[in-house]
């Protein structure tokens, strides 16, 4: 066993090329530092790539971007939601989709991407090779949101699909949802195909094919929808909005969910991130003032961020709403990945039984 403060004095010492001699130049020395950033960025890089390609390699990531989508794409078709208040309940329902299948994936990734690497023998990569910690731990965080944004990229197009394609009363406009149901039935055939004649994975073909999947489909669509002009609420602007709203919300969460893999187990990291998820949810509803500003302070009021989905799109303050909500999620994703780093620092590092 060893730990990252061990791993930090080790890489300190190892020899990477990039010391700088007091006797050269200016010239040499911008070229040498140059140089040698490059190399932590392709290090990065590489870190990044390796934690993208094993998350997509396993088979509950495409079963989870596979089931979000099939579900939105069927919500046009359950009477009780196509009773009524038009199609805002189809709406509603499918955000409701994305949110809880995003915190699946979220608190997944977190867990197998850090967690089990450090704690199951992967910790061997940051031993071994000429990478600080910190660089580590950020490839990690970026390997997590970029499989969040293939996430976002699979669903959203879906859910503005799905959304348009409700008329109602429980009648379907065919044009649009016909393509999305063939879509979905023909990107996994697609990608087994593909993977059977390269001889990989068929899970990583499987969760890269679906967002260009569905992005093929919303391109297509878009023309058909205009024969039934949508109320405002429903333009495809709007429902994009609504869906950033809650991606905003499901990148929060990954970085409650990765700063916490940083130590806890999966079951205890992933009930701490529901647990956050709902003080966030219930801390403006709460009438204690002291209660609620501890609630504010500690994580955001979720609800600002699903309120994109109600606010009329001709409304002045949407856009400036949703670049408020915009800097809150940085600010929040920053704080916890410097919270991540502090707490990653001393972390026990697991050598791979040989």
């Amino acid at each position: 066993m060893s730990t990252a403060i061990d791993c930090i004095r080790a890489l300190c010492h190892h020899d990477t090329g990039t010391s700088i001699p007091m006797s050269i130049s200016a010239a040499d020395r911008s070229e040498v530092r140059a140089e040698s950033v490059a190399r932590a960025t392709l290090h990065v890089a590489a870190v990044l790539r390796v934690t993208l390609l094993d998350l997509l390699r396993r088979p509950i990531v495409p079963t989870l971007m596979y089931s979000v989508a099939v579900l939105i794409a069927v919500m046009p078709f359950i009477p009780f939601l196509t009773l009524g208040q038009e199609n805002r309940l189809v709406r509603d329902a499918n955000l409701s989709l994305i949110l809880m299948f995003g915190i699946a994936l979220s608190v997944y990734a977190a867990g197998t991407g850090l967690y089990r690497e450090i704690h199951r023998g992967g910790g061997e990569l940051l031993l071994s090779k000429p990478i600080s910690p910190l660089a580590f731990l950020a490839a990690k965080y970026a390997g997590v949101i970029v499989l969040l944004a293939l996430f976002m990229l699979a669903a959203t197009p879906a859910f503005i699909v799905s959304s348009r394609a409700s008329r109602g009363l429980a009648q379907v406009d065919w044009r649009l949802e016909g393509p999305l149901l063939a879509g979905l039935v023909a990107a996994p055939l697609l990608a087994a195909l593909i993977a059977l004649c390269r001889r990989r994975n068929v899970s990583q073909y499987a969760a890269l094919l679906l967002p260009a999947v569905t992005m093929a489909v919303l391109a297509v669509t878009t023309p058909y929808g205009h024969a039934h002009p949508p109320s405002g609420e429903f333009r495809s602007g709007y429902l994009l909005a609504a869906a950033a709203g809650v991606g905003l919300v499901l990148v929060n969460i990954a970085a409650i969910a990765m700063t916490l893999s940083t130590r806890l187990s999966i079951p205890v990291s992933a009930s701490l991130t529901v647990l956050a998820l709902v003080a966030g949810l219930s801390a403006g509803g709460i009438e204690i003032g002291g209660l609620s500003f501890l609630l504010n302070a500690l994580v955001p009021d979720w609800m600002n961020f699903w309120i994109l989905s109600s606010v009329p799109p001709a409304s002045p303050h949407l856009a400036s709403l949703f670049l408020w909500n915009l800097i809150q999620s940085f600010l929040f994703s920053s704080a916890l990945f410097i919270l991540g780093c502090l707490l990653f620092w001393n972390a026990e590092i697991s050598k791979k039984s040989t």
